[in-house]
């Protein structure tokens, strides 16, 4: 396993109907990930247990490398829905068909704080130009997100047997 130091993990709720347009969405999102020197690796996975369920994994070089040296994580819970609701309330922009309303869940949303990095243009994936097409494919699906956590790795990891017989 490739060193990380932060994992983004976003929850998604979507509706039987709008799943194969989800994951058409997600590849070609995926070409922004691919070109990014900021993304590790990504991955889409489907729950068995609840079908509308979808969690997005995405490795990223940092969190200053994902978010860019402008914003912090500051410490406490913060509302996710009003930062959401900003983000699909865009001009042009959409929601999947019977898409729950964003859920009070709470996590800690990105602040802006200037940084040299400001001054030399270094932005990260979110300041960078490749956000852009990432953003477009996956923005009707945002008012469908539950959660979306950045975690940092402990180094508490392995492989099983079944890793061999694959």
């Amino acid at each position: 396993m490739t060193p990380t130091t932060t994992v983004e993990y976003i929850r998604y709720r979507i509706a039987l109907e709008d799943q194969e347009a989800l994951k058409t969405a997600y590849a070609r999102a995926a070409a922004s990930l691919a070109a990014s020197p900021e993304c590790i690796d990504h991955e889409l996975s489907h729950c068995e247990e609840e079908r509308e369920r979808y969690v997005l994994r995405i490795r990223w070089t940092s969190v200053d490398a994902h978010l860019g040296r402008l914003f912090r994580i500051l410490p406490g819970p913060r509302p996710l829905a009003p930062h959401l609701a900003a983000l699909s309330a865009r001009p042009g922009t959409s929601s999947t068909r019977h898409a729950p309303p964003p859920c009070q869940a709470r996590h800690q949303t990105p602040r802006a704080r200037p940084t040299r990095s400001e001054r030399d243009g270094q932005g990260g994936f979110r300041k960078g130009g490749r956000f852009p097409a990432f953003s477009s494919a996956i923005r009707p699906y945002v008012a469908a997100i539950e959660e979306m956590q950045h975690y940092t790795v402990t180094g508490v990891a392995g492989t099983g047997k079944g890793a061999g017989e694959r």
